[in-house]
Formats: C-alpha cells, sequence, structure tokens
C-alpha cells in the first residue's frame, strides 16, 4: 500500500488547479459559488485524502467532478466510486450527461 500524499503537497496542487481550471469548470463555478444554488455552499478543488474534488457542498454531502479534455478521467471517476465515503456523487464530461454512482 502506498504512503499517503502529505497534506501541504494536496494543498498546493489544489491551488494550483483552481488556476488552472478549464472551462466548463469555470462556468459551473460561477452558478454555485457565493450561496449561488439554493444558498448551499460550495466550494471548488478541495482535497480529500489523494483525491481533489472539483465541487463540494459539505452540508448537502454533494461532490460534483466536471471532467475537461484529461487523460485522467477514469483514474479520477475510479477515486470518487471508492475512495469518498458517504457522499453522493456526480460526474460530468465536459458539461454532457451527468453521471451518478
Amino acid at each position: 500500500m502506498t504512503d499517503p500524499i502529505p497534506r501541504n503537497v494536496m494543498m498546493r496542487l489544489a491551488r494550483k488547479q483552481r488556476k488552472d481550471s478549464v472551462n466548463a469548470e469555470a462556468i459551473i463555478w460561477r452558478a454555485l459559488r457565493d450561496r449561488r444554488c439554493n444558498n448551499f455552499k460550495f466550494r471548488r478543488q478541495v482535497p480529500i485524502g489523494s483525491y481533489i474534488a472539483d465541487f463540494i457542498c459539505f452540508e448537502k454531502r454533494l461532490l460534483i467532478e466536471i471532467d475537461g479534455p484529461s487523460q485522467h478521467r477514469r483514474i479520477k471517476a475510479y477515486a470518487m466510486r471508492r475512495g469518498i465515503i458517504g457522499f453522493n456523487k456526480m460526474a460530468f464530461e465536459s458539461c454532457a450527461s451527468p453521471m451518478i454512482w
């Protein structure tokens, strides 16, 4: 079993992903930020263990993944299904149809 990624490394990666977000993520973030979605607080690029969630609402236990043009889609989907227990998960491929697990 591999060692977990240190929290400071995950925070740095999340910060970089916030700066380098794909267009689809920026569009969704404009709709979710500042409690614009039914007054629920969403956070963006949040490290959870060795996974970085694109968007998360802790109050509703909802995790949203937006996949841009990336070769890591299958890895991220696997991490979502296996690694985040107790959250409802939704994944969108470039703002297409949602996949719900």
